[in-house]
């Protein structure tokens, strides 16, 4: 059901290019976007990501003079791009990770092919991370010129840390989407929080925000009223950006525990909150946190199956002071306003944006 509606919704931004080619040429000198069907939101990446756009720049599905694709919001069919777009708009497309057996069940190669044709037709390319270039060149394709490494982005302005207050515990947020498949996340951070505040006596507290689907916030809430753990935990289910920062800042942690995350948008935005990270050495989140932060597992020359564990996350607790974490808030401060402002992501669009937009002037 999920995929026949999905070839739906393709089969109508398809017919949304046609229209696109049948109506009057752009030649705005300002950019207007077509985000070839990809939709806006405050959970998952590719939302956030169109959240920022059209706030950004202007939008439009019936007279663009830039196609603008996100790598996994490809909701037209590729043979009407090459045959419409191509050379009548320019194509921008932002490559986040790849498929891989490892962590997608469905049909790798086929999702794999979609991608390809992304990365040898557009105009330009904006890899979210190095290891996202990486990846691609390896088990896709490697483009060689037209491209550039660009973190996702935030708002420092409004991602923003809050006064210092001292408590006598140590309060940690955790972010995402869980679901039956990957709910093990969850299991292994309370696992590992039971633990250590066994032994030093509830020195942390944990809140984990965002959707979970029923039977597996079922399996959560079970174990959190096992380990009598119900004033150490809370469950405070899918929040909007707004109130996300609100709750940012009241904790003094970020932890994470996905493998091979391409480019984080949770990651950027709690460091910009002066919240340290806790994070897997996997994908590209090194690049993001490096020093800003505890790493646990060791990072690996090829995507191969990597399986987390209580006692990894419970080896970087059991280390961790009260005078590191404030140290480390004011390094994760500093290296979001360093590399990840929004406007240094709008100008570097906005400069792809504009050289192209009157490249083709010349050619229409």
């Amino acid at each position: 059901m999920k995929n026949f509606l999905i070839n739906i919704y393709k089969l109508i931004n398809t017919l949304n290019i046609l229209l696109i080619v049948i109506l009057k040429k752009n030649f705005n000198s300002h950019p207007v976007l077509f985000l070839n069907g990809a939709r806006s939101g405050s959970i998952g990446g590719p939302k956030v990501k169109v959240h920022r756009l059209t706030g950004l720049f202007n939008i439009s599905r019936y007279n663009p003079n830039i196609f603008y694709c996100l790598s996994n919001c490809i909701y037209t069919y590729n043979f009407y791009i090459k045959k419409y777009i191509k050379f009548k708009i320019p194509i921008i497309y932002n490559q986040n990770g790849i498929f891989h057996k490892v962590w997608f069940k469905g049909n790798v190669l086929n999702k794999n092919k979609e991608m390809k044709f992304y990365l040898q037709n557009s105009d330009y390319v904006f890899y979210q991370s190095k290891f996202c270039k990486q990846c691609c060149d390896e088990v896709i394709y490697k483009r060689t010129k037209d491209f550039k490494v660009l973190y996702n982005a935030v708002d420092t302005n409004f991602f923003i840390p809050a006064k210092h207050v001292s408590l006598p515990h140590i309060p940690i947020i955790k972010i995402g989407i869980y679901n039956n498949s990957n709910i093990w996340r969850l299991i292994c951070t309370i696992k590992a929080l039971k633990k250590i505040n066994d032994i030093k006596g509830n020195i942390y507290k944990l809140s984990i925000v965002g959707p979970i689907e029923k039977n597996a916030k079922n399996k959560i809430t079970k174990l959190i009223n096992n380990y009598s753990m119900n004033e150490q935990i809370s469950i405070l289910g899918e929040l909007n950006q707004d109130k996300l920062v609100n709750i940012m800042q009241r904790h003094k942690i970020f932890l994470s525990t996905k493998i091979y995350d391409p480019c984080s948008n949770t990651i950027i935005e709690s460091m910009s909150c002066g919240l340290p990270v806790i994070y897997h050495n996997s994908g590209g989140n090194y690049e993001l946190v490096e020093n800003a932060g505890w790493c646990f597992g060791n990072k690996t020359k090829s995507i191969k199956k990597i399986k987390i564990y209580e006692e990894d996350i419970f080896s970087v607790l059991k280390t961790i002071t009260l005078e590191e974490v404030n140290e480390k808030s004011k390094l994760a401060r500093n290296r979001a306003e360093k590399y990840f402002n929004i406007l240094k992501w709008e100008y570097e669009h906005k400069k792809i944006f504009d050289y192209y937009i009157n490249k083709n002037k010349k050619y229409n």
